[in-house]
């Protein structure tokens, strides 16, 4: 796939579904309060509470950092 400039989302929802999966077996400890926050508030389902795509995500990928950061330490 050298030189693809376009993904599946079926195919980038297995892989985060993969790493996920591999976070779950090993334990970890982080706060990212606000990013946090924002992704319950995603969660919930309350009418208040639009999906904003690029927000959302910077939210989601500022969690995963996290846990790539905790995976890091030795």
């Amino acid at each position: 796939m050298s030189g693809e400039t376009f993904v599946s989302l079926a195919d980038l929802r297995r892989a985060v579904s993969r790493v996920l999966d591999e976070v779950e077996r090993q334990p970890t400890v982080g706060q990212l309060a606000d990013d946090i926050q924002s992704m319950y508030d995603m969660l919930a389902d309350r009418e208040d509470h639009s999906i904003a795509a690029r927000h959302d995500l910077a939210h989601l990928i500022g969690i995963l950092n996290g846990l790539a950061a905790l995976d890091l330490k030795p």
